[in-house]
């Protein structure tokens, strides 16, 4: 079901402490009501990665572990997943 989300807010609470290099926590929003086809997923899931055969914007609200935060927008033809994304990485620790 879609959920009207114009003119509200999302709010949520991660505890990323256990999040480390090479895992990625993932909190993103797509419109399945964009695509009517059924997927190779068996329903109506679409995002920019084409991951179920289809394609459609996405919003990456947060792609992060411990140490890097991205939020990025997509839009459906965004082949590689790289459209304007904002974040980054904290400095390397002192040694």
């Amino acid at each position: 079901a879609s959920i009207p989300l114009l003119g509200k807010t999302i709010e949520f609470t991660v505890d990323m402490s256990g999040i480390g290099c090479g895992c990625n926590f993932a909190f993103y929003l797509t419109s399945m009501a964009q695509n009517p086809h059924a997927t190779g997923c068996e329903d109506h899931y679409c995002d920019a990665n084409n991951v179920c055969g289809a394609r459609c914007d996405e919003v990456d609200v947060m792609e992060a572990n411990s140490r890097v935060w991205r939020s990025t927008l997509h839009v459906a033809d965004d082949k590689v997943g790289g459209a304007a994304g904002y974040g980054g990485t904290r400095p390397p620790p002192p040694k």
